[in-house]
């Protein structure tokens, strides 16, 4: 994915000078131009689905380098991280395609990459033609959900079922379908529920094709190992200008790592970002996530942070496909700037401070348009 780069360095200047008010900010704390340029993006912005299968397959690279570093985890399979390309990233959730085909934690490998609806290898898969099925299981959500027959989905049950489909010998011990290992199939009710999953795969997915938030399977093939398949979700794509803001990784329960400025009382949606120490981290961009939801929204890139002996730089990766107008960054040890004695989300309110310490607090605005 190539990306357009917009690197904001904390300058420390030390300044005497009364400071002036900017005459062009309500007592809200929002400026004019801002309000103005906030009606005119919600008059003229449509986030809207526009994919194709066909360019999605063009879109993919056509081998990455990838290690797998877990093994029977509590979401999937396997967990990976991928070395390269547009696919890059660590603790990706994989699932095995081949029922007998080994591989352990190990690498870097290198994997040749397929989109799952496009045609793969000849011989590689017995039932390539359920794929369709096999994405519309991954996009149910299934493992950590509570079954009909009671208990709950895991990892083993949805492999199982994909076993079932693309595979024509039938799992019989299946030990490493639970953790720790032992004999899956002595307790009937895994059986159940990866029927469960099977038959509603069988029902509800033939022709299933993912959309807009939805995921899309992409198989991974090395030589003479494992294939595994991931998934990547299908963005929406942004017409006309936009406000954006990036959040967290860590959004749901304990642990959250950012936080909605409307939790917090303000009538305008973004994340403040933290606390967070010193590190190097990456967050996504959303533009038009109105209310903090990020249904409604596109992600259109990234945002880097590296924060290293008091000095913070952040860097705006915007997708190549939209154009960067213009960002606002602020950090502090506080989780929003202050203006006069109140707290503030106006992003011309938004500065990095010098010489911080310890645990801090960064919002990343920016204002990105469709092509």
């Amino acid at each position: 994915m190539k990306t357009k780069l917009l690197s904001i360095i904390c300058i420390l200047v030390v300044t005497f000078s009364c400071q002036q008010e900017n005459l062009n900010e309500d007592i809200s704390g929002s400026t004019i131009s801002d309000l103005i340029n906030d009606k005119k993006n919600k008059e003229n912005t449509i986030v809207e689905c526009d994919f194709d299968l066909e360019n999605f397959a063009l879109s993919l690279p056509d081998s990455v380098s990838a290690t797998t570093t877990s093994k029977l985890g509590e979401a999937a399979y396997f967990l990976l991280d991928i070395h390269d390309s547009n696919l890059k990233g660590n603790d990706i959730e994989a699932w095995c395609i081949d029922l007998y085909l080994s591989l352990d934690i190990e690498g870097p490998l290198d994997f040749g990459v397929y989109s799952s609806y496009e045609t793969l290898p000849q011989g590689a898969f017995d039932k390539p033609e359920n794929f369709d099925l096999i994405n519309w299981i991954l996009n149910q959500d299934y493992v950590g959900s509570v079954s009909p027959s009671g208990g709950t989905y895991t990892y083993g049950h949805v492999q199982w079922a994909i076993w079932e489909l693309l595979d024509n010998n039938n799992c019989q011990i299946c030990s490493n379908l639970t953790n720790p290992t032992g004999n899956w199939t002595s307790d009937s009710s895994n059986l159940t529920k990866g029927q469960e999953i099977l038959n509603a795969a069988i029902a509800n997915g033939e022709d299933f094709i993912p959309s807009c938030g939805d995921l899309i399977g992409i198989v991974l093939i090395p030589d003479g190992k494992q294939p595994l398949i991931i998934t990547k979700e299908i963005p929406r794509k942004l017409k006309g200008c936009e406000t954006a803001f990036a959040i967290g990784n860590t959004t749901d329960g304990e642990g959250d790592d950012s936080t909605c400025f409307i939790e917090d009382g303000f009538s305008r949606w973004g994340w403040t970002i933290g606390p967070i120490a010193e590190g190097e981290y990456t967050y996504n961009v959303y533009a038009g996530a109105g209310q903090c939801d990020t249904d409604k929204g596109a992600l259109v890139g990234t945002v880097s942070v590296n924060y290293n002996n008091g000095d913070v730089i952040v860097t705006y990766n915007i997708d190549e496909s939209y154009n960067l107008l213009e960002t606002h960054t602020y950090a502090g040890t506080n989780p929003y700037p202050i203006k006069g004695k109140k707290e503030t989300v106006a992003p011309g309110q938004f500065k990095i401070e010098p010489n911080l310490s310890g645990d801090i607090y960064v919002i990343a605005h920016s204002v990105v348009c469709g092509e």
